[in-house]
This record gives structure tokens, sequence and C-alpha cells, in this order.
């Protein structure tokens, strides 16, 4: 409030309360306001506390995760950087310098059995009963 309201008000309540009454009001007015302000304070300040702390908590699962991302992302790099050495190192060996298993003996190969033959199914003839 700017002086000029508050004096405003001062004659306003002059006027109102007439002298007697003014200095008692104002004590009054002016506890009210004090009390105001405590309850206020009890009541803010454990929210301003909690803020506090949890943009503290924010802020240090922020740098967590920044630390995780940063080692994520340097292991890809190790990991494309090995991929690529590994590809570097793979097409400049000859293809003949690469080692084979050896192929089994024919005798050790499994051979398919032989089919099976069945024999046709005889055909069955329906007779037709008269109705009755």
């Amino acid at each position: 409030m700017s002086f000029t309201e508050i004096l405003i008000l001062g004659v306003i309540g002059l006027i109102v309360l007439g002298p007697e009454e003014l200095p008692g009001m104002a004590r009054k007015l002016a506890k009210f306001v004090n009390e105001l302000r405590r309850v206020k304070d009890d009541i803010l300040g454990p929210l301003t506390d909690t803020q506090q702390s949890t943009a503290g908590l924010i802020k240090e699962s922020r740098e967590a995760m920044h630390k995780e991302l940063v080692e994520l992302v340097n292991m890809r790099n190790q990991l494309e950087q090995e991929i690529s050495r590994r590809e570097t190192t793979t097409e400049q060996k000859p293809t003949a310098a690469v080692s084979q298993k050896p192929s089994p003996p024919p005798e050790a190969i499994p051979q398919p059995a032989a089919p099976v033959e069945t024999p046709p199914v005889a055909a069955t003839e329906k007779s037709e009963k008269p109705d009755g």
C-alpha cells in the first residue's frame, strides 16, 4: 500500500471510529495482520521445503540420467568401432584362408529311409436297400 492509501484509510477510520477507539482498533488490526502472516508462514513453510527438496531430487535424477546416457552413448560408440574393426579384419582375410569344418565322410551322412509302399485300399460298393 502506498502512503496515500494508508492516509486515506486513517482519515476514514478516524471519522467512523472516532479518536478514542482508533488506536485500539489499529492495534487489533496489527495483531490480526501479524497472525495472518504467521499462519501463512506455517502453511507455506513446509510447502516451500517440499518444493526445494523435490527440486533437488529432480536435479539429482536428471544428473544421474545424463550420466547413464553418456555411458550408453560411449558403449554404443565402442560397439560400433569394434564392429567396424571386425568387418575390416574379415574383409582383409582371403576367402581360402577362412577355416572351414571338414565335411564328414559319405558313409557318416544318414541316408533317407526307403519309402514304404502301402497296398491300395479296395473300393467298397454301397448297396442300396429298398425303403420299407
